[in-house]
């Protein structure tokens, strides 16, 4: 499956680092990913040797419109299957790209609920496929505003061995399944 991960920079950050280890997953299990990306950043390198392709959109501001044309063109011309964002900015600017295309979207909660990204992403967000949560409080604010199909994760810590647990919410949803 192609995969469009779309984040604004890949700074030193948790939400960055969970990226890593997620595309480095998808690779190994035969997808393939691509992150769209404005600049780079500490946890580059780790990205580049996940596996995964690195496409470049511009270093702009989140309100130059040429940002949503160049996710959107990026989105096209790389035929992707599946739209991911994460953090603010590219929930964005990435969401209303995938949705203007008919593309699932998902998108990554990594802040508390009252740290959400403000207005426009509590709307927008309620017309993504699904809303990946790293925290149970994260999943049930998206549920109470009744955004896209909540499922709750946790990405393990690199040195354990646990994997994410589907909620029921994301049973409900279809969520692809999580190995055990």
């Amino acid at each position: 499956m192609r995969v469009l991960h779309c984040i604004a920079t890949m700074g030193g950050g948790g939400a960055e680092r969970q990226l890593c280890y997620l595309a480095s997953g998808l690779v190994a299990r035969g997808h393939d990913v691509t992150v769209a990306l404005q600049r780079g950043g500490p946890n580059l390198a780790r990205l580049e040797a996940s596996g995964a392709r690195v496409t470049w959109v511009g270093d702009t501001r989140a309100s130059d419109p040429r940002l949503f044309v160049r996710v959107a063109r990026a989105m096209r011309a790389w035929g992707a299957a599946i739209v991911q964002t994460w953090l603010p900015r590219m929930d964005l600017v990435a969401g209303a790209a995938a949705l203007a295309q008919g593309l699932p979207w998902v998108l990554t909660e990594r802040n508390t609920p009252a740290e959400s990204g403000g207005r426009a992403r509590d709307v927008l967000g309620r017309l993504a496929a699904a809303v990946v949560a790293n925290s149970r409080s994260g999943a049930a604010e998206w549920e109470r505003r009744g955004g896209g199909a909540s499922c709750r994760s946790r990405t393990p810590h690199p040195s354990r061995r646990s994997t994410p647990r589907r909620s029921r919410t994301c049973l409900r949803s279809g969520c692809p399944p999580t190995r055990r």
